[in-house]
């Protein structure tokens, strides 16, 4: 019994050192990522609407708030824009990324963004169309 406790110990340590030496930094590394970006990243909101009144140039007719929930300043953020038809799923949106402004924490800024479409719905007036965004990435202050 004792003799198979030592070997059962000896591969345990012989297959556990290594996978230990290569997975520790892998660990380490994401965790790192996950603190330092991911946390904040998730704590940045973003909506898109057409709204007149914000917008009332007809070249750039979506409003795009975006949200810094985090407790570090957003430097730049990349976001898209998507446009649905009412009742439908097929995004009509060109998918154009800009980018915005330095938000401090817990501002938002909002950005009167050009409502790009493809060759189907160009032409067509933007407040027909029910208008999304989302964040590609955001650049943090250190």
């Amino acid at each position: 019994m004792f003799k198979w406790a030592l070997i059962c110990a000896g591969l345990a340590v012989f297959i556990g050192t290594p996978l230990a030496i290569v997975f520790t930094p892998l660990l380490s590394t994401w965790v790192v990522q996950w603190f330092t970006y991911d946390l904040h990243f998730k704590r940045v909101q973003i909506t898109a609407t057409h709204d007149r009144k914000q917008c009332s140039d007809a070249a750039s007719p979506i409003v795009v708030a975006i949200k810094n929930g985090s407790s570090r300043t957003a430097l730049e953020s990349s976001f898209y824009l998507n446009a649905v038809r009412p009742g439908r799923s097929f995004d009509v949106s060109n998918g154009g990324e800009w980018t915005g402004r330095p938000i401090p924490p817990g501002e938002t800024l909002k950005i009167c963004a050009p409502a790009v479409l493809i060759k189907d719905a160009a032409g067509e007036n933007p407040q027909d169309f029910v208008w999304s965004a989302g964040l590609s990435w955001v650049r943090f202050a250190d």
